[in-house]
C-alpha cells in the first residue's frame, strides 16, 4: 500500500515529462524526477504458432515450481486454452494478437493438495489471470503479467 500512495502522489505532482529512447521520465513543478518507466518491449509473435501446443510451468518470477507440483498450460485452439494446477482444473478462453494475450479463468477444483503446494498453484491462478503478454523462445513460452509477473515454461507433450 505504501508504495502505491507514493505512487499515486507522484502522478499526482507532475508538471512535466520528458522521453528519450525508451525511457519516460515524469518531473514535479521543481524539476524533481518523480518517476522513471522503461517501454515495454514488443515481441514477433504469431498467435497461431500457440495453437496445439503444451507447457509446463517451471518458474514464477524466479522461483523454481515446487518439487512435487504439477502445472500445466495447453492452447487447444485459437480462442482456447486449459490446464492443471496441482488440484485446480482451468479453462481459459483467449484473444491474442501479435504479442498481447487477455484471457478469463474459470477453475475447478478437484482434490486436495498440502499446504505449500496449494499455496503456489494458487499463487499461478492469481498470477496468469493478469497475462498482457507472451514470448515463445527457443526454450520456451514465457508470459508477463499486468502485475510484473513472469511464468516460464517449457514445452510439454499434449496427453
Amino acid at each position: 500500500m505504501e508504495q502505491e500512495n507514493i505512487y499515486t502522489r507522484s502522478l499526482a505532482n507532475t508538471a512535466s515529462y520528458c522521453v528519450t529512447g525508451d525511457q519516460l521520465e515524469i518531473y514535479s513543478a521543481d524539476k524533481q524526477k518523480l518517476l522513471i518507466f522503461k517501454r515495454k518491449p514488443e515481441y514477433p509473435m504469431n498467435p497461431a504458432d500457440l495453437v496445439g501446443t503444451s507447457w509446463q510451468l517451471i518458474y514464477i518470477n524466479g522461483d523454481q515450481v515446487t518439487e512435487g507440483l504439477s502445472i500445466m498450460l495447453t492452447f487447444n485452439s485459437k480462442s482456447e486454452a486449459s490446464g492443471r494446477a496441482g488440484c485446480f482444473d482451468y479453462e481459459l478462453p483467449y484473444e491474442a494478437s501479435g504479442d498481447d494475450i487477455r484471457w478469463g479463468m474459470k477453475t475447478e477444483r478437484n482434490g486436495e493438495l498440502p499446504q505449500e503446494l496449494e499455496f503456489q498453484a494458487l499463487r499461478y491462478t492469481d498470477s496468469i489471470i493478469w497475462a498482457s503478454n507472451y514470448r515463445l523462445t527457443t526454450d520456451g513460452l514465457e508470459i508477463y503479467t499486468a502485475k510484473g509477473d513472469i511464468l516460464v515454461y517449457k514445452s510439454s507433450q499434449i496427453q
